[in-house]
C-alpha cells in the first residue's frame, strides 16, 4: 500500500473513531458504577480514544513540513474533546467536566509528541 492508500485508511479510521466517540456519547450512564469524580477506567478510555483520534488524523494529512496542519489537527482534536463534553451535557446520566475535557486534551497532545517524534526519527 503506498502512502495515498495509508493516508485514506488512516482517515478512515478516524472516521469510524469520531463516530464511536460521539455514540458512546450518547448512551446514558444511569445505575453505572464507580466514583463520579476520578475513575482509571474513564481516564483509559478518554486519554485513549482522542490519542487514536488525533493520530489517525495527523496521518491522514500531515506530512513532512506542514507544522501548521499539525497543530491545526491538534486544535481539531481539543475541540472535539470540549465539543463531545457539551454534547454529554444533554444526556441523561452524563455531564459536562472539566476533568474530561483535560485528559482528552492529554490524549491529543501525546499523539502530537508521538507523531512528532515518529516524523523525526524518519529523518534521522
Amino acid at each position: 500500500m503506498g502512502i495515498k492508500g495509508v493516508r485514506v485508511s488512516a482517515f478512515l479510521i478516524w472516521g469510524f473513531v469520531a463516530v464511536m466517540i460521539f455514540y458512546l456519547s450518547s448512551l446514558s450512564l444511569y445505575g453505572a458504577k464507580g466514583d463520579a469524580f476520578i475513575n482509571i477506567k474513564s481516564i483509559g478510555y478518554h486519554m485513549g480514544v482522542f490519542f487514536f483520534f488525533t493520530i489517525f488524523l495527523l496521518i491522514s494529512v500531515a506530512g513532512k513540513n506542514k507544522k501548521g496542519l499539525i497543530l491545526l489537527v491538534l486544535l481539531i482534536g481539543i475541540l472535539y474533546g470540549i465539543s463531545d463534553e457539551f454534547h454529554q451535557s444533554f444526556v441523561p446520566g452524563r455531564a459536562f467536566t472539566l476533568l474530561d475535557i483535560f485528559v482528552d486534551s492529554l490524549g491529543v497532545l501525546l499523539a502530537g509528541v508521538v507523531y512528532l517524534t515518529s516524523e523525526r526519527l524518519k529523518t534521522h
